[in-house]
Order: structure tokens, then C-alpha cells, then sequence
């Protein structure tokens, strides 16, 4: 493994007459902290030597050459952070040393010794304590005149002169710093500074703080990524903010370009610590290695004026030094992007952030061009790491100028950007430039196997192909003829020399505004021209495949078995027999790319599960319940929904701090105004703020959806969740799963329980209704778990709040004449590029069905145990059901053969009385019943049957799965599934209608008598006695089951009740 050191000499304002002597500098320390390395040295060996050569020049502030105090004298900070054991050494406000990096090295590693006595080894010390711990430790001390060198001098007279001390002056911010990782794959990380001008003595800055200055880690090596990371700027600024560690902890996992800008935007730029800084000074230097793959970036970034880095490896013959200097035209600190940058080269106005040189061919050139950050183009980017390949981007942060792509031809400016690039390296002439699309190509091979595949072909330009000849159908006929594969050039990826790219791009002028496709197209049909560069197309996709009108031609296929790790997914076009290296979601193929990169590249496997969920996954832990996201929960009850009570309690318990809940309901249905409004007055008060839009408003369900997205913009929310009142959210940390897994748009994959139906779709059609993707089945019911990018999604899912306030409603939103709502929004999304993901990592919850609910009946959720089998048990069964099988456990017999089951719940009790109630019609107690078939009733009682409130069918099933498991464990050896009743009936007794009942048998093999109310409380007297036996049951219990044997053994009678009513449920099973 080849070790790596970097180094910086501080963000800051750099003379453009030191450059080159700002450079020899940084390539000194390089090669310096290289020769430790080959010498068998450590990373923490290799930063302490090339910090020492920073220390020691009179261009850096540090050492000798730092900046003086404001009584003009020489005070160092310094750090250093050892990745493989997080030991930790700073000093602080030290003065008389001439190398503060060698003492804070010695701090550092004496951590790890420890002192006798179980004493504490110090990781911090600062002024005399620092001094002293120096001469102990053999460090070299000089008088403090020895480290002011002239320029400091003449800073110091100049500006004190001034007598402005109370300004802060960080125009000289030239902290140093490095990076290293090395043979081992362990890393290192260090900082030295003299602070800033004028600067108050005593003061300490970040260069000797743990986390702001510093930060490495490589302990768990064989598992996880290694980082290290030194920072640079107005240290108040980067303390306040903990920079180092920050940066190392977002960038663990995703070490690219646009995870360092946006990391740097958010933690130090748009940090709430430094909200009243005019101007955030600062920078940062990174070095990060994949100790899976083993690629090694570096990156590095800064606020300031400019900054000079320097890095080499230790298989470099020489190394790589720059100042970076801001462009003329950068960004205001308004801005998400906010003056930071990176570059590859001096001078270029390059915003990547980052640099990663260790790629496998650096002889081609990989352009894209992009404005913004979208979905899709952090999605480009991610694939390219994926091969280590580093694209430019060109264009970014800029405003797109290539007229509207979507609506008509367009993306001259692509041209036009990309020639005045190829111009920069016309003279390279063996380099290849490769150019794709960013917003919909995924990479799928190395850089190495795409050029092996070009060379086979023998062309000097290669194009992709299409079927479609755009946008002028016409030039159809001119095309050659081809035997197999698409005939018709695409512009989105081509691949080419440098000379041959820049002679097709410099043939004619373009308007930024004109086709970029016609204007490659009319080269192509220009047959000398075509012969003299050697243009080709790429008809059998072997590197290049464009997606419209051929997805039915594309499989995603598996490689490698589990038995030898875990599969590897790739393309294949099953009509060429090829697997293209990039795919290009070109036209209306963006729904069928966003599948292929639901697994490549090496997106998901079997094994391993959803390897790129982790990307980007940001950790709540460890915030305060001040520090959590402002969410706005939307709730909309569009139609009458089953068991809504318990959704919206559901919602009520999310395992989220209630101080930062906006909750906005929209009801829109009468039926449920009441269980609404009684919800919203329980806990509103819980709340910073609870609207509720009632059905009296007569707010459209368009118009309420619209209002919620509005109303979570004024209270400044950072997160927008949507829950339909058909979706469960059932477990109570989804909302901040969700959050934690850092999309625009997620959702909880939620499934009516037994069924298919979810709330996504997997495809669309071609008119944009339901289609089922090869893989719906396999995740709805959880055989694949992921996270996946699908084309629709409804019921429940959470909107990172920048997207609401990057568009209006007439952009994003869910008012359209005649369109449901819920199409209308994602419509739009995908309209404007953003995915939708939906997530079934774990278990979030479950829908509702709907479909049947008849509010017309009395308690019409009791008629559920169809269509909502779950929610009616949850709701009407016992709690202590379970138990019922528990093998420990003896069964409750009151008297012979005579068992005691709790079977239903209070809520089941008080419907059914209800129901019964409601419906009135009770028997008259007379022998006479015209519902029996013969009209004789030999036993008579007051009774509703329950086919007489529609409800036979309903109990029916309860018998067959609650009772029946019971009476087969009690009354071994009869088995009759499923059970038939023909009489199943509420008794109601009470002493002015029928108090008791006569003794008898019943006619059936066994009865079932369940108590709906409870004794003692809603009467008195009651119960059963067992004439043979001479054994009563009187004090039955609320929801308990009696289940006994129906003829011959267990003749009985119905004890008299007192006072009050008695209600019990009777059937007679297998009469």
C-alpha cells in the first residue's frame, strides 16, 4: 500500500509574488514526510517531520515566522491526532519553542504511555505548563526574539500602527497543516499556528484544540473508512463550530465533491454558532481512504482569499502543489454554495472541492456538465466514485444557458463549455476525453475497461446510438444503414482524442441555444468529415447505452453466487448480447434508469442488503431535543377510514421531541369530526402549534395539500411529513429513521397487511397509471429490503423542507384540474428531477383498507375482520389472548369441563351492546320466533341475532380463528374447521324484562358465552350453573369466553339477575 502525505500553508491571502515560493515550500514538507514513510516511519512520524519543515520557513505562521501578539511577542498553538489509537496532544499559547508540532507529538504519544500512580497523562497544556513539559522533555527552547522574523516585524509595527486593535485582522491566516496516511493504512493529522495579528496574549486558537484543529481516525480500519482532517482560518470561527471533526464524520462515508461542499456550507458557512459573523474565514484539508477498495481522495476547500496545499505519494517521483485562489466571480456567503472551492489545476475556476488523482488511467479527460446539484446528478457522481473516476464539472453553480432541453431542441452551451475546455489541453494530443450527460448517466465500469473497449473499435470519436433519430426525423434517410444494433447518433456520451474532440467542436459555431444533437448529427452525416476524425457509433452499446425505447431490450442480470460472497449486479442488452459500461436515461427512460440504479453499481445485493443507503445518512443521536429538525405532520382525512383513533394516536406517540411538532389536520369528511376535534382539544396543548381545517371549511383535499406545504414554510420547518389517514405509522421512530436517511423525498414503505397493495408504485405506464416493476412483489413483501428510487409514492412520506422553499406552488404542489392529488405531486417531482424513495429497511408500518367501510352501520369497524383483519384484533381482541397457548400455564376451569378464556376486548364488548342497542329489535322471549326456520323457540330469550344486524359472516370468522384454536385445546381429538353456527345471539337479562333462564341443554357440540359487560358493576346477581355438577359461575369476567360441551353432560341454567343488565354473546358450534 502507498502512503500519502499532504500538506497546506494556510487559507488566507497569498501574495501572487510568493506563489511559487509558497509551492516549493508545501513540495519540501511533502517530500520530507515521504522520505519518513520509505524509511519505515509512521504516519504520525511523517505529519510531525513536514509540519517541522513549515515550522521552520519564514513564509508560514507558525514557528519561526508567526504572527506576533499585541504586546510583540511569539505565541504557537499546535495539534496533532493520531488515527490509529485517537490519542490526542495539543499545546497552547507557548512561547520559547522553536517546533510547537514536536511538543504537541510528545503530548500526544505520552497519552498512550500514561504516568505512574494511575496519574492522567495531560492531552492539553498551555502557556508555562507547555514551557515546562518542553524542557522536560528535551525539546529545544530559544529566546522568543529568535522566532520574530522581519515580515512579522513589519506586520506587528504596521499594524499597531494603525491602533485599531478592537477590528479583527485575519487577512494572515497561514495556520499549517497535514495529512498522512500511511503503508499501514493508518492516518494522522496535525496543525501548527501562530495565531492571529494583534492578537491578545493567552489567546489559543483551534490549532491546538481537539476536534476543531485536528482530527484522524483509522482505529477501526479493517471495517470502516480512515479520515483524517486539519483545519485552517480564524480559529474562534472553527472552534465554535468543532470544523475537524465535522467534516471527518460527514465525509467518512462519502468522501466527494459535493459532500465536502455541502458539508463545509453547512457546518462552518451556515453553521447557527457563527450566524452573526460577517465573513466566515476558514479551510480545510482532508485525506480519506475506502479500505474496502482502497482508493485514496484528497480533498480540500477554504473560504478565504486563497490557499496553498501541496501532496505526494510514496511511489511519486515528485510531488503536486497549488494555490487555490477564489474566482473573481464567486458566489455571495448568501449562498448554499458560499465561496468555497477546490481545484485541479491553478487558476481554474473549479468548485469541485476535491481531489483524487489516484485513478486508474490519467490519460482521459472525464467532463459533465451541470448547473445544480440534483438528485440525479449526486447520483452521477456517486457512480463515478464507485470507479474512482473524477469528472469536471463544468458549469456548475452557474445559470443553465442552453435554452429549455425539456420542451424543444437545445444544449449548444454544452458545446460551447466543453470546446473552450478541450482548448486548455489541445496540446495533449494521446489524452481521450470522455463526456456524458450528469443528471441522468450512471457510470457502470472502470475508466480502464471503457478505453480497452473504445481501442477495439478503432475510432478516433465514438457516439452512443439511439433508435429515434432527434430531433430532426428527416436526416433519417441520410443515416448509413446498419446490420445489428440502433442506427441513430446520441450526443448525450461520446468518447474521443483530445485533437479529433476539439476539431468536431471547433467545425462550426454553435449557439448556446441550438441542438447540441443536431450539431453533432450534421457532422456525422458529413461523410468526409465523419472518414477524416473517424467518428463512429456505438451501435451495439458496448460502452454506451441510451435507454429510450429499448428498456424491453435491457435485463438487470446477477453475477457470482452467494456461496462465494455476495452477488454482483450489471446491464445486459439481451438483444446485442453487451454489457455497456454507461447507462443514459435519455427522453422518457428516467423511470427505467432510476430502476437499473436501484442495483448498480453495486447499489444492493442480497447479502449486504442497500449498500448506498448509507450514503449521505446523517445520525440525530446525539442532538438535544433543541437541536431536532422543526417538522410539520400533515395529516389529510379524505375519506371515512377504519380505525383512524388509533392512527392518530399513533402519530400522537412518534418517538420525536413534541416541542419541535407543528401538527396541520385536514379533515374533510363529517364522520370523523368529532374523534377529530376530540384529538386535536387532547393534544394540542403538546404542541407548538396545531391547525385543524375542519369538514364544515369546505376546503378541497387539492386545496388543504397545498395550504399544509405553505403553512410548513411560515413555521420555518425543516421537514415536511405527509400521512394520509389510511397509513399506520407503527413504529414510532419512523420519522426519525426518515430523517436520519437524509433524501429529498422518502417514504415508509407501508403494505396492507396479507395483500400487495402498497404505497408506491414500482413503474408507470406509458400514460403515467400503476405498472408493476420485476421487482414489486420481492419488496412489498420485504424478500428484497432496501431503499429504492420509484416513480411514485403516496399516504405517508417526509420532503426535506429546501425543496418547498426552492419552488412555488404553481412549480410543486397538488392543485390540477381533475388529476388526484397525490399524482399531481409526484408528477411534478418527477418533472423536476427529484427521486422519490421509498424505504423498507425496516418495518415503519401498515395501510388501511378502506375500500368497505360502511359508516351507515352502528360501530362500522366491527364489520372489518375482513378487509382489516390486523386493526380489528389490535382493537377487539384481549391483550391477554396470547397467553391463552402459553405451555406454562393451566388452563381456568371453574367447574367440570367448563373453561375460562379472555378472548375479546373492552372495545369489543361495548361495540357489540351497542350495535344490539341501536338496532332494538329485540326478541319478545315468547316461544314463538319467526327467525327460526319453524317459528318454535323451545328456550326462549330477549336476543338480536347477528345475521339480524349483518353480522353473521364477521363472527362466523372470529369463531374459526380465536375460538376454535381454543376449544381444540381443551377438547383434544374434535377438529371441525372452520366451526358452523346457526345460532349466534346477545342475550340481554334483566329483572323487568327476562332475569334468568330456564334449565336446558344446548343444541350443539360445544357453546361459546362470552361476557359483554362486567358483573358486580353493571348487575347484580347472574351467571350459569352447571345443574349436574352443582357448580356456578356467577362472577364472569368483562371479555372472558366460557366454552363448555352442548348436550347430554352439561344441562344448565341461567341464574337470575337482580339489578342492572346482563349481556352475554351465545353460539351454538356444530349444533
Amino acid at each position: 500500500m502507498a502512503g500519502l502525505i499532504a500538506v497546506h500553508c494556510g487559507a488566507g491571502s497569498h501574495s501572487s509574488n510568493l506563489h511559487n515560493e509558497y509551492k516549493r515550500l508545501c513540495n519540501k514538507a511533502c517530500r520530507k514526510g515521504v522520505q519518513v514513510m520509505k524509511e519505515g516511519g509512521t504516519a504520525m512520524e511523517a505529519i510531525q517531520a513536514a509540519v517541522i519543515i513549515l515550522e521552520n520557513d519564514p513564509l508560514t505562521n507558525c514557528g519561526f515566522g508567526s504572527n506576533l501578539t499585541l504586546e510583540g511577542m511569539v505565541e504557537n498553538d499546535a495539534s496533532v491526532m493520531d488515527g490509529k489509537t485517537l490519542a490526542f496532544g495539543g499545546c497552547g499559547a507557548v512561547k520559547k519553542i522553536k517546533n510547537p508540532i514536536a511538543l504537541a507529538y510528545d503530548i500526544c504519544v505520552k497519552q498512550s504511555v500514561g504516568l505512574p500512580l494511575g496519574l492522567i497523562p495531560p492531552s492539553l497544556l498551555v502557556g508555562s505548563g507547555a514551557l515546562k513539559h518542553a524542557k522536560n522533555s528535551g525539546l529545544k527552547v530559544v529566546p522568543n526574539s529568535s522566532l520574530v522574523c522581519k515580515r512579522a516585524l513589519r506586520q506587528f509595527k504596521k499594524y499597531k500602527a494603525l491602533l485599531d486593535v478592537h477590528q479583527e485582522n485575519c487577512e494572515r491566516l497561514d495556520t499549517v497543516g497535514a495529512v498522512c496516511i500511511d503503508g499501514k493504512g493508518d492516518v494522522a493529522a496535525a496543525c501548527s499556528s501562530g495565531g492571529l495579528i494583534l492578537k491578545k496574549p493567552g489567546r489559543v486558537g483551534q490549532a491546538a484544540l481537539y476536534a476543531s484543529g485536528t482530527w484522524a481516525d483509522s482505529l477501526d480500519k479493517s471495517t470502516e473508512p480512515s479520515v483524517a482532517v486539519c483545519t485552517t482560518g480564524c480559529g474562534e470561527y472553527l472552534i465554535q463550530t468543532h470544523l475537524a471533526k465535522e467534516l471527518a464524520e460527514d465525509l467518512k462515508f462519502n468522501p466527494n465533491a459535493m459532500a465536502f461542499h455541502k458539508a463545509m456550507g453547512v457546518k462552518f458557512l451556515k453553521s447557527k454558532f457563527l450566524r452573526n459573523v460577517n465573513r466566515k474565514l476558514g479551510g480545510a484539508l482532508v485525506v480519506h481512504r475506502d479500505n474496502k477498495s482502497g482508493e485514496v481522495s484528497v480533498l480540500w476547500g477554504h473560504t478565504t482569499d486563497s490557499m496553498g496545499v501541496g501532496y505526494m505519494q510514496t511511489k511519486d517521483s515528485k510531488p503536486k502543489s497549488f494555490i487555490c485562489e477564489l474566482p473573481g466571480y464567486a458566489v455571495p456567503e448568501d449562498s448554499q454554495c458560499s465561496n468555497l472551492r477546490g481545484e485541479i489545476e491553478c487558476g481554474e475556476a473549479n468548485q469541485n472541492n476535491i481531489l483524487s488523482y489516484f485513478h486508474n488511467n490519467e490519460d482521459v479527460l472525464v467532463y459533465t456538465v451541470a448547473t445544480e446539484e440534483t438528485n440525479g446528478f449526486q447520483r452521477y457522481m456517486s457512480s463515478a466514485k464507485e470507479f474512482n473516476i473524477q469528472p469536471k464539472v463544468l458549469g456548475i453553480g452557474t445559470q443553465w444557458q442552453g435554452g429549455n432541453i425539456k420542451t424543444s431542441p437545445a444544449g449548444g452551451w454544452k458545446i460551447n463549455l466543453l470546446k473552450k475546455e478541450i482548448k486548455l489541453h489541445e496540446e495533449e494530443k494521446d489524452k481521450l476525453v470522455l463526456f456524458t450527460d450528469g443528471y441522468d448517466v450512471i457510470f457502470l465500469d472502470k475508466l480502464n475497461e471503457i478505453v480497452k473497449k473504445f481501442e477495439k473499435t478503432g475510432a478516433k470519436v465514438l457516439f452512443s446510438a439511439e433508435p429515434f433519430c432527434w430531433p430532426d426525423p428527416e436526416l433519417a434517410s441520410k443515416y448509413p444503414e446498419v446490420a445489428e444494433g440502433k442506427r441513430f447518433l446520441n450526443s448525450g456520451m461520446y468518447i474521443g482524442y483530445v485533437p479529433e474532440i476539439l476539431k468536431l467542436l471547433e467545425r462550426e459555431e454553435i449557439a448556446d441555444t441550438d441542438d447540441d444533437q443536431l450539431f453533432f448529427t450534421k457532422a456525422y452525416l458529413d461523410e468526409t468529415f465523419r472518414d477524416s476524425i473517424k467518428m463512429q457509433l456505438d451501435h451495439k452499446s458496448d460502452i454506451f447505452q441510451n435507454l429510450h425505447g429499448v428498456a424491453d431490450e435491457i435485463e438487470v442480470a446477477s453475477v457470482d453466487s452467494k456461496e462465494s460472497g455476495p452477488e454482483r449486479y450489471l446491464i445486459k442488452n439481451m438483444l446485442t448480447k453487451t454489457e455497456p459500461s454507461i447507462l443514459h436515461g435519455n427522453g422518457r427512460s428516467k423511470i427505467s434508469l432510476n430502476y437499473l440504479g436501484n442495483y448498480v453499481p453495486n447499489t444492493w445485493n442480497s447479502i449486504d442488503g442497500c449498500k448506498a443507503c448509507k450514503e449521505g445518512h446523517i445520525d440525530l443521536s446525539m442532538k438535544t431535543p433543541t437541536e431536532m429538525p422543526v417538522v410539520v405532520v400533515s395529516v389529510f382525512i379524505e375519506q371515512n377510514t377504519p380505525f383512524l383513533e388509533e392512527a392518530l394516536e399513533k402519530l400522537h406517540d412518534l418517538d420525536y421531541p413534541k416541542e419541535k411538532i407543528h401538527f396541520f389536520i385536514h379533515s374533510a369528511v363529517k364522520y370523523h369530526a368529532s374523534l377529530v376535534t376530540r384529538f386535536a382539544e387532547k393534544y394540542d396543548r403538546e404542541y407548538p402549534s396545531f391547525k385543524l381545517i375542519t369538514p364544515d371549511d369546505g376546503t378541497s383535499e387539492w386545496k388543504a395539500r397545498d395550504l399544509s406545504l405553505d403553512h410548513c414554510l411560515a413555521k420555518k420547518c425543516d421537514f415536511y411529513f405527509s400521512v394520509d389517514s389510511v397509513a399506520h405509522i407503527d413504529n414510532p421512530h419512523t420519522l426519525r429513521l426518515l430523517i436520519e436517511q437524509n433524501r429529498t423525498v422518502v417514504a415508509p414503505m407501508l403494505v396492507r397487511p396479507g395483500k400487495a397493495w402498497s404505497n408506491f408504485w414500482g413503474s408507470l405506464t406509458k400514460d403515467g397509471f400503476y405498472a408493476r416493476s420485476n421487482d414489486y412483489m420481492d419488496i412489498v413483501h420485504n424478500e428484497k429490503r432496501g431503499l429504492w428510487n420509484v416513480p411514485f409514492i403516496n399516504n405517508a412520506y417526509l420532503v426535506n423542507a429546501t425543496l418547498l422553499r426552492k419552488y412555488d406552488r404553481t412549480q410543486l404542489g397538488f392543485d390540477k384540474p381533475n388529476v388526484d392529488a397525490d399524482m399531481t405531486f409526484c408528477t411534478r417531482l418527477r418533472d423536476l428531477d427529484v427521486f422519490m424513495f421509498v424505504s423498507n429497511r425496516i418495518d415503519f408500518g401498515h395501510l388501511i383498507n378502506a375500500d368497505n367501510f360502511d359508516t351507515t352501520r352502528t360501530e362500522p369497524e366491527m364489520y372489518q375482520i375482513f378487509d382489516n383483519e390486523m386493526d380489528w384484533e389490535n382493537r377487539y381482541i384481549h391483550v391477554d389472548y396470547p397467553e391463552n397457548f402459553n405451555p406454562d400455564k393451566k388452563d381456568l376451569q371453574p367447574c367440570p369441563d367448563v373453561y375460562w378464556f379472555p378472548i375479546v376486548s373492552p372495545a369489543f364488548c361495548r361495540a357489540l351492546i351497542n350495535m344490539m342497542e341501536t338496532f332494538g329489535q329485540w326478541s319478545s322471549g315468547r316461544n314463538q320466533d319467526d327467525r327460526l326456520e319453524g317459528g318454535y323457540e323451545a328456550v326462549p330469550t330477549r336476543d338480536i341475532h347477528a345475521n339480524q344486524v349483518g353480522w353473521e359472516k364477521h363472527w362466523l370468522r372470529f369463531l374459526q380463528k380465536y375460538a376454535r384454536p381454543l376449544q381444540e385445546k381443551v377438547f383434544t381429538g374434535y377438529y371441525h374447521d372452520p366451526p358452523r353456527s346457526l345460532m349466534n345471539f346477545v342475550v340481554r337479562y334483566r329483572p323487568d324484562e327476562q332475569p334468568s333462564l330456564r334449565p336446558h341443554h344446548d343444541s350443539s357440540t360445544y357453546t361459546v358465552n362470552v361476557a359483554l359487560n362486567e358483573h358486580g358493576k353493571d348487575y347484580e346477581g347472574g351467571g350459569c350453573r352447571f345443574i349436574r355438577y352443582n357448580c356456578s359461575v356467577v362472577d364472569t369476567r368483562l371479555g372472558w369466553l366460557l366454552i363448555h360441551p352442548g348436550r347430554l353432560t352439561h344441562y344448565h341454567e341461567g341464574l337470575k339477575v337482580t339489578n342492572g343488565t346482563r349481556y352475554i354473546m351465545i353460539s351454538f358450534v356444530d349444533p
